[in-house]
């Protein structure tokens, strides 16, 4: 009997501390998690009045290829290589990729 009760309290107390330590709760984000800083919705707002886009196609967040980044300035080089890759159409109908750095809006460049 005693030895059931030792057990019980044990494997009640370990249940109780496995609970009250974290275990299993989201972490909280913080400014200085890592992620993108800047939001679709801003990088779309950006893409659109910098470059006169009048349709948004598509947009995705990803790391620039190869050939991407050979049309990045050599300050653009030191910075993320992770961008919003907005496909558009512009106010002369043309079709233009868009990229916003996802660090911050004012990095930026377009492939026609």
């Amino acid at each position: 009997m005693k030895k059931i009760l030792f057990l019980s309290s044990v494997l009640g107390m370990s249940l109780f501390i496995f609970i009250n330590s974290g275990c299993g709760k989201p972490s909280h984000n913080d400014g200085n998690a890592p992620g993108a800083l800047v939001k679709l919705e801003e990088a779309q707002k950006s893409a659109t009045d910098k470059f006169n886009l009048k349709k948004v196609v598509s947009s995705e967040l990803r790391s620039l290829t190869k050939e991407e980044r050979a049309h990045l300035t050599n300050e653009q080089k030191n910075l993320t290589p992770v961008y919003y890759v907005i496909k558009g159409e512009n106010n002369e109908g043309n079709e233009v990729t868009v990229y916003i750095s996802s660090n911050s809006v004012k990095d930026h460049f377009s492939i026609p």
